[in-house]
């Protein structure tokens, strides 16, 4: 059993404290999709499976000993759960029992055509039926970029799921990713006529947001519509 069980949050923060060079990843991802699908080990070999319902499928690997503390690790965009292999290889060794899966859109999970599957709700769903698939104990959850998004909102509304939360690159910010935040930097000029305000306005969002987002058919996918 890991050493540091009754503190695993001062482990587990140090650990993941990883940059993810973009370019990198990019480039590199058919290497290390082949790499993984060749590689073969012994007891401590990763597993590749699969949860599936009505919903959705999730796709996720596995790592560690099934009565090990239970770590999920989320990723960001653009990522697939192989970015927290040095990580879940390096705490399985230690006995947490690590996942990491392929989020929505991703990897081998599900890829909806539907907008409306991508909202932090349904994907905070999808987390929550693997949670409940793995047992339902209470773990810990770690998410980058985007995944620090979807376990932040996870650990705010399920609680009963979470003993612990490690959010990297990205802090929680229970409004961030909410309609009244989002739709001012894609449509000032909406936001400005709905707020009754004048043209100053949309002046200040304009230079608050930095760039105007001018091709408002992005806007449902922020909605969900």
């Amino acid at each position: 059993m890991p050493s540091s069980i009754n503190n695993p949050l001062t482990e587990l923060a140090g650990a993941v404290d990883v940059v993810i060079d973009r370019r990198r990843f990019m480039f590199g991802m058919c290497a290390t999709v082949a790499l993984a699908a060749c590689r073969t080990g012994g007891a401590q070999a990763e597993l590749v499976r699969k949860v599936s319902s009505p919903r959705q499928t999730t796709q996720y690997i596995e790592r560690g000993p099934a009565d090990g503390p239970l770590t999920i690790f989320l990723h960001g965009w653009p990522e697939l759960s192989l970015v927290w292999r040095a990580q879940i290889d390096a705490f399985a060794a230690e006995g947490w029992h690590c996942i990491a899966p392929d989020m929505c859109g991703y990897g081998g999970s599900s890829a909806p055509e539907s907008t409306a599957a991508y909202t932090i709700q349904e994907v905070v769903a999808d987390m929550a039926e693997l949670h409940d698939h793995l047992g339902g104990k209470p773990a810990i959850w770690v998410g980058h970029d985007w995944g620090s998004v979807v376990a932040g909102a996870l650990v705010a509304h399920e609680a009963r799921r979470s003993r612990g939360v490690v959010l990297v690159s990205v802090p929680y910010f229970p409004d961030a990713n909410a309609l009244p935040t989002l739709v001012p930097l894609v449509d000032p000029a909406r936001a400005c006529r709905e707020r009754g305000g004048p043209t100053r306005r949309r002046e200040a969002v304009e230079s608050a947001a930095g760039v105007v987002v001018r091709d408002r058919a992005a806007l449902p996918l922020l909605s969900g519509a």
